[in-house]
This record gives structure tokens, C-alpha cells and sequence, in this order.
């Protein structure tokens, strides 16, 4: 009877020792590659998903760079009792991105560059013409309007000097706006405008009005 037991109770444990091995097995390669296939599907979904709102940030980014640099060539001009020079170059983006550098006047003479303010690849100083134009300066002609109010506008200088204004190159008023855009994507646009009597800076962004059907500049 001893005997019949060990082996039953032999038999019992071999068969556990089989569903154990059972158990633990590895996955298969066809089931790795499915999950593979599913995380990868998952991935780009996700990353399509986030184009709108990544390319959305790099134009915020930029309009915010471009009146950051306008505000600190001011404060610097009236912090440092000297006149600071704000230029807005159009590089040929992508290739050479946009850019805005500030340096500073020395007798008259332009000093050392202070900073260079570099746009993403994707943003541009553009052209944007419609109805209207932020603070009604300019028309809408040039993606890079100053000096509005001495001529036809379409300067892409400004001049900080310590009294907090902002002038042109022989020292008249300088008011104007500029631009911020992506090609093809005209809604997405920014502009900044500058009161060049106090050096005042307001930031806008176009939107459409759905009722009136038209494309009009509001205040952020």
C-alpha cells in the first residue's frame, strides 16, 4: 500500500512539474509582433494627433520671442541712457530662418550685437492682407511694416532711444507693425504693433468672425 502510494504520488508530481513548465512559457513571435504592430499604430495616431497643437507652440513661441526683443531693446534703452537698434531680417526660411538681432548705437555708429532672435524653421515675417491692419498702421503691404507714418511704411529698423521711444533712422516718430505667420496657414497668424511716441507694444492675433464672414485682428 506504502508502495502504490509513492508512485501515485510520483505521477501527481510530474504532471504538475508539465503544467508548470506550461505555464511559465515565453511569448510567441507572432504575438510579440502583433503587440509590436498595436504600439506602433498607437504611436503615430499619437503623433499625428499632436501636429496641430506642436506647430500652434512654435508660432507662439516665435511671436513671443519678437515682442519680448522689442520690450528688452526699450528697457535697455532707458535703463542704460543709450540708443539700441532693433533690425528684422528675412533669412528665406526654411533654409535660414527669420530673425530679429539688437545691437547697440556707439557716436551715431552701430555697436557690439547684443542677441540674434531666431524663428523655428516652419515661421515667418509674412505678408498679411486683409480688411483691416492691427492699430490701422500701414496696409498690410509688407510682412515687416515700420515707419508707417513717414511714408509708404515697409522699414524693418527701429531705433530705442533713452525717452522710451522708438524712431527711425533721422530721428522721426516710428510707428508699424509686424508680422508672424506660417506659409499656407493664414489664420494662425500674429502681429505686434509699436507706438513709437512712448514705445507702447500690443500684441494681436486674426481670427475669423463667423458671422460677418470676414477675417479681423483681435487683441491678445
Amino acid at each position: 500500500m506504502t508502495f502504490v502510494n509513492k508512485k501515485l504520488s510520483g505521477t501527481h508530481t510530474s504532471e504538475n512539474a508539465g503544467s508548470l513548465r506550461r505555464g511559465i512559457r515565453g511569448f510567441s513571435l507572432l504575438e510579440m509582433s502583433v503587440v509590436l504592430a498595436i504600439i506602433l499604430i498607437i504611436s503615430c495616431i499619437g503623433f499625428i494627433t499632436l501636429q496641430p497643437s506642436l506647430k500652434d507652440q512654435r508660432l507662439t513661441t516665435a511671436y513671443n520671442a519678437t515682442l519680448m526683443t522689442l520690450r528688452r531693446a526699450r528697457q535697455l534703452a532707458v535703463d542704460q541712457r543709450k540708443t539700441y537698434l532693433v533690425t528684422f531680417n528675412t533669412g528665406g526660411a526654411p533654409a535660414v530662418p527669420d530673425n530679429i538681432t539688437l545691437n547697440i548705437l556707439n557716436a551715431g555708429a552701430v555697436g557690439p550685437l547684443i542677441s540674434t532672435t531666431t524663428l523655428p524653421p516652419d515661421v515667418q515675417f509674412l505678408q498679411v492682407a486683409v480688411g483691416s491692419t492691427p492699430d490701422n498702421f500701414g496696409t498690410g503691404a509688407f510682412p515687416i511694416d515700420f515707419n508707417v507714418n513717414n511714408g509708404p511704411g515697409g522699414s524693418n529698423v527701429i531705433y530705442f532711444k533713452p525717452d522710451g521711444g522708438a524712431y527711425d533712422n533721422i530721428g522721426r516718430i516710428n510707428n508699424g507693425v509686424v508680422y508672424i505667420s506660417r506659409v499656407g496657414e493664414f489664420g494662425t497668424s500674429r502681429a505686434v504693433t509699436l507706438y513709437g511716441l512712448s514705445g507702447r507694444l500690443r500684441g494681436w492675433k486674426l481670427y475669423k468672425n463667423q458671422t460677418a464672414g470676414t477675417w479681423q485682428w483681435t487683441q491678445i
